[in-house]
Parts: structure tokens; sequence; C-alpha cells
């Protein structure tokens, strides 16, 4: 559960810092002491960051009260594909994409796990693997 909290707060401050960097750069535009042509750049990040946002801090949001709590939901299945670690971290069971803590979790293709994970982001908090 710790790797879930350090994401979170990692996402988030770095959110904040780009958050912060766009505020400045919004108010010197206005005051006209930027080139106008930061607004071209602007317009083409904004749906980059927004995606970015939601999916790599916003979900992990959602699940902060089922964190806490300690509530999860359980799934079992067989591994279908486990990606590269890195970015989020994911592997795939019966068609859905879970996130995993790729040190405390190496997911094998072929294999059966049952997991106990958060329902937004669904991060794997808990896992058993069935074939031993």
């Amino acid at each position: 559960m710790m790797y879930y909290y350090g994401t979170l707060i990692f996402t988030s401050a770095l959110t904040g810092l780009i958050l912060a960097v766009f505020l400045r750069l919004f108010y010197k535009l206005l005051r006209h002491k930027e080139k106008q042509r930061w607004w071209l750049y602007i317009a083409l990040s904004t749906p980059v960051l927004l995606f970015s946002f939601y999916h790599l801090t916003y979900v992990y949001f959602l699940d902060l009260p089922n964190a806490i709590r300690g509530e999860t939901l359980v799934v079992e299945g067989v591994v279908e594909t486990v990606y590269f670690p890195g970015g989020d971290n994911a592997f795939v069971i019966d068609g859905i994409q879970y996130r995993r803590n790729p040190w405390a979790f190496s997911p094998e293709e072929g294999k059966r796990y049952r997991l106990d994970y958060l329902p937004n982001s669904r991060y794997v908090v808990e896992y058993v693997n069935m074939n031993e």
C-alpha cells in the first residue's frame, strides 16, 4: 500500500508543479510579458495534461477513501499480458488492466492469481498465486 501512497504523493506534487508553471505562464501572457506564441503551447499541451492528470492523479484520489478504510474488490483470473515495468506498471487479467507495485508483485503470464484491488485505479493491494 506504501507504493500507492507514494505514487499519489509523487503525481500530486508533479501535477502541482506543472499547474504552477502553467498559471505563471498564463499570468505573464495576460500581462504581455511573454511572446504571444506561447498561447499555442498552452492550447496544444492542455489536452495532453488533462488526460495525464486524469489517468495519473485523479483516479488515485478517487481511491483514497477506499485505501484508508482498506476496502478492496476481489477478482480471480489468468494473467494474459504483463507490460514492462514503468509508467503505470500494468498487467491484464480477463481483458481488464490492473496496476501493481513492480517490486512487490511480478505476475507471470498464463498463471492464475486472486487479486484484492482498489476499484477506480485498479491498483493491486494484495495478491495470491493460485498455482501453488
